[in-house]
């Protein structure tokens, strides 16, 4: 990999001080909200739950992986080996650890929403201070950190599941869950989409691009041999094939965080406004947005 493109890929770890993950929970909690809720919404929003948050990992170790594929096509052995090493060095255990600590501290957040759907009572979660050091201590220094504005939305997060866990909050505290965070949570989610919006897709282009030079340059050196031409522009073709499917899961990922935003603002005013828990309005809004988010999970499934 030339010094250029090596550039691009270091500046594609640019963490954008964010993290976070996507889980549709909050979508489940709003299906709980009525006594009059069809149990089989619950549980096929709990299966898209599930699907969603599987994939955020599967991108941030794709990180790593896209780096390697990239170096794959060095100019020598030498070369190649010696940027898997950088590729090991720059996205390394640090690097998953620190994204995934916001990723768990709004993991635990729809967690507690889902709780409080269902007519569970919370419990305080002895792993919230341990959350709560990550954020305060890993997330504020060493070469990967996060912004003031997204530490204190964090801690703004961790802060009312603190609260909700010591007072034991009960299914009429939905309202007020979606009310006290909102703000903050938009904040992680936008920051999370620049995440993968940026940062992960400036990696996938570097990786294009160094396909695309290693390619170009040997079906040039296969000019005289058609049938060597076609078997390289073949193997092209399959590489540029699964790229795309991953650089659209990433404007689906993208995508789905802005409904799942989206969504709970609108469900914020909503309540603020006095609606109720599983009024007509809610429940039209839940649906809206499940029915866009189905497409873009599986657009995401097909890359991770």
């Amino acid at each position: 990999m030339n010094a250029l493109l090596w550039s691009i890929v270091k500046q594609a770890i640019c963490f954008r001080k964010s993290a976070f993950l996507v889980s549709l929970p909050l979508l489940l909690f709003m299906s709980g909200c009525g006594r009059s809720v069809d149990l089989s919404t619950i549980r096929n929003f709990a299966i898209l739950s599930n699907q969603a948050a599987d994939q955020f990992p599967k991108i941030i170790a794709d990180f790593h992986d896209s780096c390697v594929r990239a170096a794959q096509f060095s100019s020598t052995i030498e070369d190649r080996i010696a940027d898997e090493r950088d590729c090991d060095k720059l996205f390394d255990r640090e690097f998953e650890t620190k994204l995934n600590t916001l990723h768990d501290v709004l993991v635990s957040y729809l967690q507690l929403l889902a709780k409080l759907a269902t007519g569970e009572t919370t419990n305080f979660d002895p792993q919230l201070n341990d959350l709560t050091f990550a954020v305060n201590s890993g997330l504020t220094q060493g070469r990967i950190t996060a912004t003031p504005e997204q530490i204190k939305a964090a801690n703004g997060i961790l802060k009312f599941l603190f609260r909700a866990g010591t007072e034991r909050y009960q299914q009429k505290k939905l309202k007020v869950a979606i009310q006290a965070t909102n703000h903050d949570l938009k904040i992680v989610i936008e920051a999370l989409k620049i995440f993968v919006n940026s940062d992960y897709a400036r990696l996938l282009r570097t990786e294009e691009d160094v396909i695309n030079l290693y390619y170009s340059k040997k079906l040039a050196q296969a000019k005289n041999d058609p049938a060597l031409g076609l078997a390289i522009d073949r193997e092209w073709r399959e590489a540029k094939t699964a790229l795309r499917i991953r650089k659209d899961a990433t404007q689906s990922y993208t995508e789905i965080l802005s409904q799942i935003a989206q969504a709970h603002d609108q469900l914020a005013q909503l309540y603020a406004e006095g609606e109720a828990l599983d009024s007509p309005v809610v429940l039209q809004i839940l649906s809206r947005y499940a029915r866009t988010l189905v497409p873009l999970l599986e657009d995401v499934r097909k890359a991770f």
